[in-house]
């Protein structure tokens, strides 16, 4: 697999965690709904990394939302959307909120679909869940076009999203618009549907200390003989006690039950809603604890806003060796509050088309007017060197008028002071060049051996005490190689100094292609036939293979002419620092020693 290959996935896994993440850590709305921000992900991989890497991106985040009670209408409905708003944008580029625009309004024409595929959900709640919907896919889109277009000029993500595209400064000012006014709206439809569910809430506790003070206040006032007739479930009591919990229930849509020790219901008030004959029947569905007395029962549908279309409020209390229970349908009241988001969502829905107007408009006054501005001083130099004259046209907008003029003015003193600008600008570069380039020599000179083209002495001795307390610094060590080529002044006698000078120049050559493969080692030339070479390490292993490679490398035939091939050897000896050493000079002697000990060991063994 290639490079160009490999980073799209790379970036294919990462966006799918990401969106994985974000599925996994939805924000609870009320009554079993979430929003989930999911879509920012696929909508951003649309244009960070393509419209097919993002389908892959969505078809794997939503199968693996199958496995956490996603449904095969969401995949689908999922895929859809990010394939047609995708392929509007490659189309037609603009932005993600505009394209989810036109998503809505064929999702729109579907309604019977969506209708039938809702099931028997009631129609407010339908069209509840439908404008949320579309509330989120906008919030959705507004930050994944946010995500895309200033990602890439951050830096740390420029070489990962390479994005040559720019921006206009209208579009930056409709961000800003639009996010300051759906982020703000959005957080208040959070705080109204809590505020909302905790206003039921706290009705449903009202009325379960009612029901549990109503209860205690009967169980008092019974004689001896009426608790007799109590546990004995007689008709009386049951007329009696049935007499009392109608008052207590009115006309509400509210239901009491009297469940025995046996936990078999012996006295139901209200037969039109649930009938629940034992105890037990309340564990077929979902408990979810809001108080200490009290829960919200919940059918075996689910924690779904269908679900809780169909819940009950359910507060316990004993009543002498029974249990009374006050079953609460929330139908009307889930209906009520519904009701009353919905209006708040169709109010920010158009808040959102209405600011989505005006940054329409801004965005075209601002970049015709800053377009303006660009063409008075676009070439300015150019032009005034031409005499061009400046067509001004006024703006809307008194700040570009005024800058438009400033530049005017500009542009005349200009006219007057480029001609001497320019020739005084030509002066002082001609200076300049030559100023570096005498420099640069000067440079070459004393750091740089002339001939090999090394660092020579005063080099060495200038960038060792810099890697002495760069070592210090990290808590790590350097080495040093003394390298000195055996019989070099033979080829000198022999060959004469200008086949010497070749030789060296080969063998510096040689030195800095060693370097190429070694980053970690640089080498210097002292004098003659001296070289010195520092290496960082990470062990002493490392230094020992890279020794014997240098010396392999220092063996090579080196071949000067057609005719002549020189073959050398070279002594290198290796002194460490702090071990060795801690000054320059004292880890120079070290290495020496250790060269002239190597070279003496060659030599006995060449005689032997």
């Amino acid at each position: 697999m290639n490079k160009i290959t490999r980073k799209p996935m790379f970036l294919v896994i990462i966006f799918t965690l990401i969106a994985i993440l974000i599925h996994h850590i939805p924000v609870p709305l009320l009554f079993g709904t979430h929003i989930y921000f999911t879509d920012i992900i696929f909508f951003a991989a649309i244009r960070l990394i393509g419209l097919p890497y993002a389908l892959l991106v969505t078809i794997i985040t939503s199968v693996a939302a199958l496995f956490t009670g996603g449904s095969i209408v969401t995949l689908v409905t999922s895929i859809i959307k990010v394939a047609i708003i995708g392929l509007l944008w490659i189309k037609r580029k603009k932005d993600f909120v505009t394209w989810s625009f036109v998503y809505i309004l064929l999702v729109f024409l579907s309604y019977p679909i969506g209708q039938y595929l809702a099931g028997d959900l009631p129609t407010t709640l339908f069209h509840f869940e439908m404008v949320k919907e579309i509330v989120t896919l906008l919030f959705c889109a507004l930050v994944a076009d946010i995500i895309s277009d200033y990602l890439p000029v951050i830096k740390g993500f420029r070489t990962i999203f390479r994005s040559t595209s720019s921006f206009y400064f209208g579009k930056i000012i409709s961000h800003i618009i639009l996010f300051a006014t759906i982020f703000p709206l959005l957080l208040i439809v959070f705080i109204v549907a809590k505020s909302l569910e905790n206003d039921m809430y706290q009705t449903l506790q009202y009325q379960a200390n009612s029901f549990k003070n109503r209860v205690a206040e009967e169980a008092s006032s019974l004689e001896l003989s009426e608790i007799m007739e109590f546990r004995l479930e007689s008709d009386l009591q049951k007329a009696n006690l049935y007499a009392i919990f109608s008052e207590f229930i009115g006309d509400r849509n509210q239901q009491v039950i009297l469940f025995n020790n046996y936990g078999e219901a012996w006295l139901t008030i209200n037969q039109d809603q649930i009938q629940w004959s034992h105890k037990d029947d309340i564990q077929n569905g979902i408990g979810k604890t809001i108080m200490e007395n009290g829960f919200i029962y919940i059918p075996q549908s689910g924690e779904s806003l269908n679900g809780w279309h169909q819940s009950s409020f359910i507060s316990s209390t004993s009543m002498l060796s029974s249990e009374a229970f006050l079953i609460v349908p929330l139908e009307e009241s889930i209906v009520k509050i519904i009701k009353q988001l919905y209006h708040y969502l169709i109010f920010l829905l158009a808040v959102i088309l209405v600011a989505l107007l005006f940054t329409i408009i801004i965005n075209r006054i601002l970049t015709k007017s800053i377009f303006h501005i660009t063409s008075l001083a676009t070439n300015l130099p150019i032009r005034m060197k031409n005499n061009e004259a400046l067509n001004f046209k006024a703006t809307r907008i008194r700040e570009f008028d005024e800058l438009a003029n400033n530049i005017k003015q500009v542009a005349t003193e200009l006219r007057h002071m480029f001609s001497v600008i320019e020739r005084k600008n030509k002066q002082l570069t001609e200076k300049t060049d030559q100023l570096m380039e005498s420099e640069n020599k000067l440079f070459r000179l004393a750091h740089y051996d002339s001939l090999t083209l090394l660092g020579n002495r005063n080099k060495f001795y200038e960038e060792l005490p810099h890697i002495i307390r760069r070592t210090d610094l990290q808590e790590q060590e350097f080495c040093l190689f003394f390298i000195d080529l055996d019989r070099f002044k033979e080829v000198n006698d022999t060959y004469g100094h200008q086949t010497g000078d070749v030789l060296l120049k080969r063998f510096g050559r040689r030195l800095l292609e060693f370097k190429a493969s070694y980053p970690e080692f640089t080498p210097y030339r002292l004098a003659g036939d001296e070289f010195v070479g520092v290496l960082r390490f990470v062990s002493r292993e490392e230094v020992t293979i890279i020794r014997k490679e240098l010396e392999h490398i220092c063996e090579q035939p080196i071949q000067l002419n057609n005719k002549l091939v020189i073959h050398l050897t070279a002594s290198i000896g290796v002194s460490f620092y702090p071990d060795d050493g801690a000054t320059i000079d004292d880890l120079l002697h070290e290495a020496d020693q250790k060269m002239y000990e190597r070279k003496v060991l060659r030599d006995e063994s060449n005689d032997g």
